[in-house]
């Protein structure tokens, strides 16, 4: 892939696989060699998304030539022909729970400020949802997943597939106040989408 990235960047790149993957390293239990290896790859790998999203940014790649790229996969694919199954489930794994920390980060408080009313079983439910509807649409480990209103607008359609998959999971009572909380979101995502484009 053409393009290179600021030394800045590479150096931030390569903490955060240091950091963020350093359990499954630990549960690889690898030779010094393949780790390295390994750490190369995912670094790679990391560097092509952002590589491809500025070039995205700056209009220097086609909507179509990006849609053609597109893969919500391509860290786990990148790393794919290194690991054996086991190895493969273990970095899908690590990469869902990467995900899934920050989601609760931004998520669980809010949840349960906005809807007190929710048990337990109910919040776990609702969260659980929304994540892997989000998850499945703007993986932050997948290539060309378009740019910051591409983006929105992925979010903005999580969370109509997470209200369709909630619709008669929950009683009445709290289903409604799920929805209104979900049109919160998606008021504010809408927002933000048209500030992003340009419309006034």
């Amino acid at each position: 892939m053409e393009g290179s990235l600021s030394g800045q960047l590479e150096q931030s790149i390569s903490r955060e696989v240091s950091e963020e993957f350093a359990a499954f390293f630990e549960t690889l239990d690898a030779p010094v060699a393949r780790q390295q290896m390994l750490t190369e790859a995912l670094e790679t790998a990391y560097s092509e998304i952002h590589l491809l999203a500025a070039a995205m940014e700056r209009g220097e790649i086609s909507e179509e030539d990006a849609s053609s790229l597109q893969n919500p996969n391509h860290v786990l694919d990148s790393l794919a022909p290194l690991l054996d199954s086991d190895e493969l489930t273990l970095l899908e794994t690590t990469l869902e729970s990467r995900a899934r920390s920050d989601f609760d980060l931004a998520s669980v408080s809010q949840l349960e400020l906005e809807i007190p009313e929710l048990g337990d079983a109910d919040r776990r439910l609702v969260l659980d949802t929304l994540f892997y509807e989000t998850y499945a649409l703007t993986s932050p480990d997948g290539l060309a997943m378009g740019g910051v209103v591409d983006k929105l607008e992925s979010q903005l359609r999580a969370l109509d597939n997470a209200y369709f998959s909630l619709s008669g999971s929950l009683p009445e009572q709290e289903m409604a106040a799920v929805a209104a909380f979900l049109e919160e979101k998606r008021r504010a995502l809408a927002a933000a989408a048209i500030h992003s484009s340009g419309i006034c």
